[in-house]
C-alpha cells in the first residue's frame, strides 16, 4: 500500500517509528537499489563516502542526527507548524515500494559484510510503505544537537515528509547531511 492511500486509509496523517541511534546517524534506505559494501576494514572516510554517494544516486538519505540517542520520528504528509532546529531535503527512488529507516548499526554492518542486508532484524518493523516513483524527502530536526537532552527531548525528534515527484531529480551533497556542522 502506498503513502498516500495509507493516508487516506488511517485517521492520522502520519506514521509513528521509533529508532535507536547508538552513533549519531540515521537513514533511509531503498534496499533494493542501495549499494553499501565498502570493505571489511573500512574506514570512517570510506564509510562516510559510501554515504554520500548513494545518497546522491538517489538510493538513500542518511544524515547526521548530531547526537546519538533514541529518536521519535513522525511521517508527514505536510510539515507541521512546530518549531524546527533545522531543515533539509534530498531526493529518493522508490522501487519495491517501500524504504526503511536505518541506524548506523544496519549500515556499518552493510559496509563490512557483503552478505548482510538492508532491514537488519533489529529494524525489520521500520518499513515506510510508499507508491513507487521519485519523491523529495523533507527532514526537519526538531532540537539543537548542542542542547539536547534525551529527558526533555521532543516527540518527534524528526519529521520526514514525502512529496512524489514527476521524475527523479540528481542530489549533490559534498559530505554526509549535517555531518560537518556536527562534528565535534
Amino acid at each position: 500500500m502506498g503513502l498516500f492511500s495509507w493516508f487516506k486509509k488511517n485517521e492520522s496523517t502520519k506514521q509513528k517509528l521509533e529508532i535507536s541511534d547508538d552513533s549519531g546517524f540515521i537513514g533511509l534506505i531503498n534496499n533494493d537499489l542501495y549499494s553499501g559494501f565498502v570493505d571489511e576494514d573500512w574506514e570512517l572516510e570510506g564509510i562516510l563516502r559510501r554515504f554520500t554517494e548513494q545518497t546522491n544516486l538517489g538510493n538513500c538519505v542518511i544524515w547526521s542526527t548530531g547526537e546519538p540517542s533514541f529518536m521519535n520520528i513522525h511521517i508527514l504528509d505536510e510539515p507541521s507548524q512546530n518549531e524546527v532546529f533545522r531543515e533539509v531535503c534530498s531526493n529518493i527512488k522508490v522501487t519495491n515500494e517501500k524504504l526503511w529507516l536505518v541506524n548506523y548499526t544496519d549500515l556499518t554492518m552493510v559496509a563490512q559484510f557483503e552478505s548482510e542486508k538492508i532491514p537488519s532484524n533489529e529494524n525489520s518493523e521500520l518499513e515506510i510503505p510508499l507508491e513507487n516513483g521519485a519523491y523529495r524527502v523533507t527532514i526537519r530536526q526538531k532540537f539543537n544537537p548542542e542542547n539536547y537532552n534525551w529527558k526533555s527531548s521532543p516527540n518527534p525528534c524528526f519529521e520526514i515528509i514525502f512529496s512524489q515527484l514527476t521524475k527523479m531529480e540528481t542530489n549533490y551533497f559534498d559530505d554526509v547531511i549535517w555531518w560537518q556542522n556536527d562534528k565535534r
